[in-house]
């Protein structure tokens, strides 16, 4: 996982690694590292970059794995998630249920938007700020 803070716009950007089975406590552990710089900077805005991330994982797994980070990131402070959006629909259509369903069970306390353009991604993070 790639991370790169910029302090002018408080926005940690990340770029999701690629999800394979066999690779599951490493993909958290780079999650960890993620939240563990949100935590200890107070960064309140993530750009997570999925678009060009391979997602070759059970379903189970990959839910798992959601939960872990959302829960994880629910007690660092952030404000704003946005995502760049996969062009895989299937996926993309299991996320924004799943987001959807956490949101209803633990009420998020950040705001999550998916976006296809980083540009739009980044307005809308500065946006309200």
């Amino acid at each position: 996982m790639v991370l790169d803070y910029d302090a002018a716009t408080d926005i940690l950007y990340a770029t999701r690694p690629d999800m394979k089975q066999e690779e599951m406590l490493h993909i958290y552990a780079a999650f960890a590292v993620m939240v563990k710089t949100l935590k200890e900077k107070h960064i309140p805005y993530l750009l997570l970059d999925t678009s060009s991330s391979q997602l070759d994982m059970h379903q189970e797994d990959y839910n798992t794995i959601l939960t872990l980070l959302s829960n994880d990131l629910a007690v660092t402070g952030l404000q704003k998630l946005v995502r760049l959006i996969s062009p895989d629909e299937k996926r993309e259509s299991f996320v924004r249920q799943f987001l959807k369903e956490i949101d209803v069970l633990q009420s998020l306390p950040y705001a999550v938007e998916n976006f296809t353009s980083r540009e739009a991604a980044v307005t809308w993070l500065k946006k309200n700020k």
